[in-house]
């Protein structure tokens, strides 16, 4: 009786097994994953041609929701950002640590990076402060977020951030 070893040296078996293997394959893709694709992909389209109204009923009543209106003179300000991220966020001033570095020159471009600690924050609170921080100025990128869980009620953290602005 032939073992594995002798029928795996032979060419014959695959000439037949990839061809009959790039069958089944075009076969299940054919039959089951493209009608699913597809499904999912008109489910979207439906979905987004529903939302434009919404959309457009957001920009009429609250543009400034999606991108907040600057002054040309107007300069960006950590301490005023992150007063308004955690009025929004329901984080108490008194928890905020900030530590915000001069304007330097990086790679030909102005950059200011400022660390931020937070005592006591819960994680839907953390993460609504990055989020509103980071939609309110498209020129913000948290470079770090470290976070360290504290003795006590179960979502009770301790956050430490890094900020950089691009001027």
């Amino acid at each position: 009786m032939p073992d594995i070893q002798d029928i795996l040296k032979n060419k014959m078996v695959y000439y037949f097994a990839v061809p009959v293997v790039l069958a089944v394959w075009t076969m299940y893709n054919s039959l089951y994953l493209l009608p699913k694709y597809y499904e999912q992909y008109t489910r979207n389209v439906t979905d987004y041609h529903d939302a434009q109204p919404l959309i457009a009923k957001i920009i009429e009543l609250a543009p400034e929701r999606l991108v907040q209106a600057r002054e040309k003179d107007q300069k960006f300000d950590y301490d005023k950002a992150i007063d308004k991220a955690a009025k929004l966020c329901g984080i108490s001033a008194s928890k905020i640590t900030p530590n915000i570095r001069g304007v330097m020159n990086l790679n030909r471009q102005n950059v200011q990076d400022a660390t931020i600690a937070i005592n006591e924050v819960k994680i839907t609170q953390l993460s609504k402060f990055v989020a509103i921080s980071l939609h309110l100025w498209p020129d913000l990128e948290c470079q770090r977020l470290k976070l360290t869980r504290l003795k006590g009620p179960k979502d009770s953290w301790k956050a430490d951030m890094a900020f950089r602005y691009f001027y």
